[in-house]
């Protein structure tokens, strides 16, 4: 097995803060001011501990020391500093990315770093700080503004989940009046692309994108997501006519057979609950018996799903006490998630619905490598029928993060993982359908029609940055 490309001399251009305007912006700007926006958030625990407690002092002093580190990281991405190798640990993978940093990017500053690179490094030398000390290893620093956007979303949460459960039951329900097969087909075909396209564009509450989202602009991207028809003509490359014609051919062929797919998991939130929308419907619709959710192993760019908000989440969303008194509540909407909480709840209970996790998620490898350096998660992965890669992150990494030409067959850009002869891993004879959902808030793009890229160029230049446009790309 071989890599697609050596990594430091790849087919196209890395996108670096010394080519591109957006990633500078990102290092001299954006960026630091999540790690500053941590370094806050550590002064107010410090302000929660008893200064005079001795059992608080180690504490208050690992936390300080995490400050004046993460103030020195600051300092090294805004003055152009090399980017040192990351310092040992209990995560288990500080060998793996100090042998990519050496073997490929050896004295590369922040400036010359390829964008993907430095970004998951800073992301994982941040996990390191917390992961070397006795009393906050496994603190997570941005759980509350996960929390918080979360309960920001309430009105659009509570509406899709209405929604979803009348879908759901109009559908069974004409099946089972036995109405006309073409209408019932285009019942469940509207309904499925429905759910499809709220997965993709709850991708806009990203965080790490924008960490100064404020409530009302939430509440804004989240009210054109319900106006009917509001994204279709931001979504700039759609296949999902391609994927529901695909559930629906390996449905068929495979009455009486398990079928699993996967999603590869981006922000908590709001997007996680339109992941469940989408898991939902998969399941009870019989397109799939089993979805596995690939969530981070710990805190990644702000509000990455990890194992405990998947959790979190749920639990929280099936609580009738959650929204129940909340201002302007409808009691039947409030029903409808509830029920779908409980649904979640024995979806877990009966492994319908399983969590995994991997270091290789958080690693700086292109995903085109998975197959060579992660056999064993390829493998697993091979197990799916259909793999979801949700969010701008997971995008960059599937087309390795270069500056394709923009009309780049999605199919050739992703590599390796949609040429089994070429780099299969060991005893994987069926690759998984790849399925992006990405809204653009990066430089990088495949896939698009060279006129509507034109077109996008003449009238919005920060067309692929802005998150106001979107893409549902498949390699079949």
């Amino acid at each position: 097995m071989t890599l697609d490309f050596v990594p430091n001399c790849p087919p196209y251009p890395y996108t670096t803060a010394e080519n591109s305007p957006f990633t500078k912006v990102s290092l001299i700007e954006r960026v630091p001011h999540i790690v500053t926006d941590i370094i806050n958030h550590l002064h107010k625990e410090i302000l929660k501990l008893d200064q005079n407690s001795d059992a608080d002092s180690l504490r208050i002093e690992e936390t300080k020391f995490i400050i004046s580190e993460l103030s020195k990281i600051k300092h090294e991405m805004t003055t152009g500093k090399v980017i040192p190798l990351l310092e040992h640990d209990s995560v288990g993978d500080v060998e793996e990315y100090n042998n990519y940093i050496k073997t490929y990017f050896d004295s590369q500053t922040w400036l010359q770093a390829p964008f993907l690179l430095w970004e998951t490094y800073l992301y994982r030398r941040i996990k390191g700080l917390f992961a070397r000390s006795k009393t906050i290893a496994s603190f997570d620093y941005f759980e509350e503004l996960k929390i918080k956007a979360l309960f920001q979303s309430k009105t659009a949460i509570l509406k899709l989940s209405k929604r979803l459960v009348d879908n759901l039951n109009n559908c069974k329900a004409q099946a089972e009046a036995h109405t006309n097969a073409d209408q019932l087909a285009i019942l469940n075909e509207v309904a499925f692309l429905e759910v499809l396209h709220n997965s993709l564009w709850g991708n806009q509450t990203d965080l790490s994108m924008f960490p100064d989202l404020k409530a009302e602009d939430l509440v804004s991207m989240q009210q054109k997501l319900l106006s009917e028809d509001a994204n279709k003509s931001s979504t700039i490359h759609n296949d999902s006519q391609l994927i529901y014609d695909y559930f629906l051919n390996i449905s068929s062929n495979n009455p009486n057979s398990n079928i699993t797919v996967g999603i590869v998991l981006d922000n908590s939130g709001f997007e996680l609950f339109g992941d469940l929308l989408l898991a939902t419907w998969l399941i009870e619709m019989n397109y799939a018996n089993k979805v596995i959710f690939h969530t981070k192993p710990f805190p990644w760019y702000v509000s990455d799903v990890t194992p405990n908000d998947f959790s979190y989440v749920i639990n929280t969303l099936a609580n009738e006490s959650t929204f129940r008194n909340s201002p302007n509540s409808c009691p039947a909407e409030i029903d409808a998630l509830v029920s779908l909480g409980s649904k979640w709840q024995s979806y877990v209970d009966s492994k319908k619905w399983v969590v995994e996790t991997d270091l290789f998620w958080t690693s700086p490898y292109p995903t085109c490598f998975l197959p060579t350096k992660n056999p064993k998660l390829w493998n697993s992965l091979c197990e799916s029928k259909l793999l979801f890669f949700k969010g701008d992150l997971n995008y960059r990494k599937l087309i390795s993060d270069l500056a394709w030409p923009v009309d780049t067959p999605f199919k050739k850009a992703i590599g390796s993982l949609s040429n089994p002869k070429q780099n299969a891993a060991p005893n994987t004879d069926n690759f998984p359908v790849i399925v992006a959902l990405r809204t653009s808030k990066a430089d990088v793009m495949v896939g698009v029609d060279l006129k509507i890229a034109q077109q996008l160029e003449d009238s919005d230049p920060n067309w692929r940055t802005s998150g106001k446009y979107g893409v549902i790309q498949a390699n079949i």
